[in-house]
């Protein structure tokens, strides 16, 4: 229980130029090994597809002394090594994911709840409508693994016996050669045995001496920092439709929203928040376009004649999917960078979204050049007396009819009226947190988990009907101070109002932002973990809720009587309204849990899914998908970097400093998000003799304090 108390809490620091991220939370990941991903059915049988979806994310769960429980994220099955001595005395090993009878309750009540759902009146033809719509989609390969499944349930198995150790862990850092640098092997507790997967997609336990790409397991982060990709020049926002496609317009919705996933050595992979299947690639030429996750782990290293031919079919065709996010050396702004081919991203047409380099200037000047040579040779060229080839020049016609079309077709869809502006105007970015900085403000009575909670209200009422909540956003200033803006939509134009606190304890909206009244500092709650306090720099008193006060009325209006009727019939209580109130002490209803707001097109599920920055902020204890150098990463400070490490043990690191002295996400940030040598490069061979130092900065969207 928060106690009263005029203790100072932890301030958040920052200034004009902090912003709160947005990052999902916490940390999932995918397991790939031999060109296959690890999938969890709900029964806990494994199996290994070469596609990526949902049931192949998984949570890492470390303990003090190093090793770690994968964890299923949708049917909470923990990872578990069995051991079956068959009649012959051999041992059959195979490996199965079970959960607890706690959380086997959890899924089952809410797959029952969901059911009900669906089956609620009301939305039958809506339901029947989406039934046919997803099963007209799934693939006969997925069909199949439903009926197998359900088969599966149908039999009456008896869980095998296995002890705690069996679903016990650790990861051993692969080889140092550059393909194998960030691979990592997944080796029994237990048994001693390394999990893999053969080359028919089989789950296989094998020691030491199996191949390497039987045993050496790729960990993808699939949860991230999200962010709009904002173009300043254009003032427009990268868009990822359901098809893949990519495009600029000003909107900022879901469709609007990437995903910065960390890919190794500081590099990230951008897919689409809302299209999750989509990620964002790179060609040789310039070209963007999406892929997938599979073809994402290609990786193109060019050998010795690839140095000496650099056009090689391999670099030519090779999509690369690994990005650079780097400080703008010229000014405010990213730049992103395509880690193989080395080009800027950017815009082409206001529209178009492609990669620049220096040399693109020179090399379309000496392609014209040539092309009206050619013109001109064709010109002169003698007659040979021989017809014309009708075929070639119909289809030369048919060519450049598609591509004037084409050309026409983009030219109408890109922004009207506008000049073009050249691509390399177009490489400076804006990374802005998905939130935008709004964040709902939610009560919470952290004794009881079966409490109602209460948000902030249009009319700064504190209401348990959570659809009348309000945006409130985030505004920081310097010397610490933090205003909490409300825009006002029902008037016409918009305008922004600020929460303010009287003398007397009362709060108000004021049209003025530079009021002292307004001005309020941002601490952690000391007492309820994940919550926030706001305290006013003018009188000292705590944003924090009290009972409207109701004058007696000599007679109830009939409405109120039959209110007051139904509520006694059904043995409802009278519903205690309550309103924003600065209190002089540090009350308990004074702990504010901050909920990030994010774009419309969001289903309920997504939104499960992530916490917002601030909670990591004012310091609670969450995995990440990158160890910080702080708090005040998050908060403003300058240089916040990914940590530095340089020894290595058995399973990364051991005991419960090491573990600390990473981050919540233990030594996986150091095994698989390892930043490289100080800058970032392809060349990792002496990456094992240096000392590393920390240049990738995070998060993405505190660009303006790095």
């Amino acid at each position: 229980m928060l106690t009263e108390t005029t203790e100072p809490t932890i301030v958040v620091e920052g200034d004009k130029n902090s912003r709160f991220p947005c990052v999902e939370q916490p940390t999932r990941v995918a397991l790939h090994c031999n060109g296959y991903y690890l999938w969890c059915k709900r029964n806990g049988k494994l199996i290994c597809r070469r596609k990526r979806n949902d049931k192949d994310e998984f949570f890492l769960r470390y303990d003090d002394a190093g090793t770690l429980a994968i964890q299923h994220h949708k049917f909470k099955g923990l990872l578990t090594a069995l051991s079956t001595t068959l009649a012959d005395g051999t041992i059959e090993r195979s490996a199965k994911c079970f959960a607890s009878e706690e959380d086997e309750k959890k899924i089952t009540a809410l797959e029952e709840e969901k059911k009900e759902e669906k089956e609620g009146g009301g939305e039958e033809e809506d339901g029947a409508n989406a039934a046919a719509a997803a099963a007209a989609a799934k693939s006969e390969e997925d069909k199949k693994e439903e009926e197998e499944e359900e088969a599966e349930q149908e039999e009456d198995q008896e869980p095998p016996e296995f002890q705690p150790d069996d679903q016990k862990w650790c990861f051993v850092r692969g080889a140092a050669d550059s393909i194998n640098a960030n691979a990592i092997i997944m080796k029994s507790i237990s048994t001693g045995l390394n999990l893999g997967i053969d080359d028919n997609g089989q789950l296989r336990f094998g020691d030491d001496d199996a191949p390497p790409r039987k045993l050496y397991w790729s960990i993808e982060c699939v949860t991230g920092e999200l962010c709009f990709m904002s173009n300043p020049r254009l003032k427009s926002q990268t868009r990822c439709d359901m098809s893949g496609l990519l495009n600029m317009d000003a909107n900022m919705k879901g469709w609007e929203v990437f995903r910065f996933m960390e890919a190794g050595h500081g590099f990230v992979k951008i897919s689409s928040w809302m299209h999750s299947q989509w990620l964002l690639c790179s060609t040789k030429d310039g070209l963007v376009d999406t892929c997938s996750h599979a073809e994402s782990f290609k990786d193109y290293r060019p050998s010795e004649e690839d140095d000496a031919k650099s056009d090689s079919p391999s670099a030519e065709t090779f999509r690369c999917s690994k990005w650079a996010i780097e400080k703008n050396p010229n000014g405010e702004g990213v730049i992103i960078r395509s880690k193989t081919h080395g080009r800027l991203l950017c815009v082409r047409d206001n529209f178009e979204l492609r990669t620049w380099h220096p040399d693109d200037e020179k090399k379309k000047a000496a392609a014209a050049a040539a092309a009206e040579a050619d013109e001109d040779a064709a010109k002169i060229a003698p007659d040979d007396g021989r017809k014309s080839n009708n075929w070639q020049s119909f289809t030369s016609s048919m060519r450049d009819s598609m591509k004037a079309s084409f050309e026409d077709a983009r030219k109408k869809m890109a922004k009207k009226d506008e000049p073009i502006v050249p691509e390399s105007e177009t490489t400076v970015w804006y990374l802005e947190a998905a939130h935008s900085q709004n964040y709902y403000f939610l009560s919470l009575n952290m004794q009881d988990p079966d409490a109602q909670a209460k948000s902030v209200g249009p009319g700064l009422e504190v209401t348990p009907n959570l659809r009348k909540n309000t945006k409130i956003e985030i505004i920081r200033e310097n010397e610490n101070i933090t205003k909490l803006c409300i825009v006002k939509t029902d008037t016409k134009p918009a305008k922004n109002q600020f929460l303010a606190c009287e003398t007397d304890g009362s709060i108000s909206l004021l049209d003025v932002r530079n009021a002292a009244e307004a001005e309020w500092i941002m601490q952690k709650s000391a007492e309820q973990e994940g919550c926030t306090v706001f305290k006013s720099v003018a009188t000292g008193r705590y944003l924090s809720m009290r009972p409207i006060v109701e004058e007696p009325r000599k007679r109830e209006s009939t409405t109120e009587k039959l209110s007051n009727m139904t509520n006694s019939v059904f043995g409802k209580e009278k519903e205690v309204l309550e309103t924003l109130h600065g209190s002089e002490t540090l009350e308990a209803t004074a702990a504010w849990k901050l909920d990030p707001c994010m774009p419309r097109a969001v289903s309920s599920d997504k939104i499960k899914t992530f916490a917002l920055g601030t909670s990591i902020a004012v310091g609670t204890t969450v995995a990440m998908p990158f160890a910080l150098a702080g708090v005040a990463g998050f908060m403003g400070a300058i240089g916040a970097e990914v940590g530095t490490f340089t020894t290595l043990v058995f399973a990364g690191l051991t005991g419960a400093e090491a573990i600390a002295s990473v981050g919540a996400i233990g030594a996986t940030a150091y095994l698989v998000f390892k930043p490289e040598e100080n800058s970032l490069t392809d060349d990792h061979s002496k990456e094992e003799a240096e000392e590393e130092k920390a240049w990738s900065q995070r998060p993405f969207s505190n660009w303006r304090n790095w």
